[in-house]
């Protein structure tokens, strides 16, 4: 509600060029920040989206004593892939794999993709499992770390799971 003539007169005066300016100003940078921010609100529901797949790859091993060639059952066997400080993820759990009566074991591992985030899209899921190093270790024997850096990788088989064979370990038998 007005109260004075004042204030009557000001509401019905012409606009000045400034705010006529300002006004137009506004109106043309509003759609501007509202498409860019839809855009990246458009471009992080895309990303958010984006998963890599994972790998499984099975990882087989012969452990045998160096002195007797006998296999070594109980050995257990830890993975990293990529110069990781981390095992990398077995599944269906995350214990390490242990050698069988025959001196062997077979174990699945998971491989994640991503390579790192993409431009204006979904991430990248280009990485590739280039090196592998595969720690064996048992309480009468001395731990081998086995350094594999070109490995062979058999092509995927039916179910997706392609098969990496590390080539037989000997273990040194500790002195007591």
């Amino acid at each position: 509600m007005l109260t004075s003539p004042d204030d009557v007169s000001a509401a019905h005066r012409p606009l000045s060029v400034v705010a006529v300016l300002e006004i137009s100003l506004v109106w043309a940078i509003c759609p501007r920040i509202v498409c860019v921010t839809l855009a990246v609100l458009a471009l992080l529901a895309v990303a958010a989206e984006a998963k890599c797949p994972i790998e499984r790859y099975r990882v087989d091993v012969d452990v045998r004593s160096s002195r007797t060639n006998e296999p070594i059952a109980g050995a257990q066997l830890t993975v990293f892939a990529n110069g990781a400080e981390t095992e990398m993820p077995s599944a269906p759990d995350p214990s390490s794999a242990t050698t069988g009566a025959d001196g062997k074991a077979a174990r699945m591992y998971a491989f994640n993709t991503y390579s790192g985030p993409g431009f204006l899209s979904a991430d990248r899921c280009d990485a590739q499992l280039r090196t592998l190093e595969v720690v064996v270790s048992h309480p009468d024997y001395r731990a081998r770390r086995v350094d594999m850096k070109k490995i062979r990788v058999a092509a995927a088989a039916k179910d997706g799971v392609r098969s990496i064979v590390i080539p037989p370990v000997s273990m040194d038998p500790l002195e007591r």
